[in-house]
């Protein structure tokens, strides 16, 4: 197995609004396609011109996509009961 290194960045904001207003403008910014229906589009795609409607249709108005969600939460409970808070 091979090993490749990523560079991130990280930045902080900080906002006079809820958290919660936050997440709700982040949501609606965010693309959440079908991704069953995304899978078979790029599939299908058989010109990188293709691959780019595909996405671009995919992404939200941040340019940012959601491939998948978990709920930390339900994950520790499986691991750990419900002596997981």
């Amino acid at each position: 197995m091979s090993i490749r290194q990523v560079e991130v960045q990280r930045f902080s904001l900080v906002s006079s609004k809820s958290m919660e207003a936050v997440m709700i403008r982040l949501e609606a910014a965010v693309g959440h396609p079908d991704m069953s229906v995304f899978r078979h589009d790029v599939a299908a795609a058989t010109a990188s011109a293709e691959l780019e409607i595909v996405i671009g249709a995919a992404v939200g108005t941040s340019g940012l996509m959601e491939f998948t969600r978990f709920d930390i939460g339900a994950i520790l409970r499986m691991y750990q009961g419900e002596r997981a808070q």
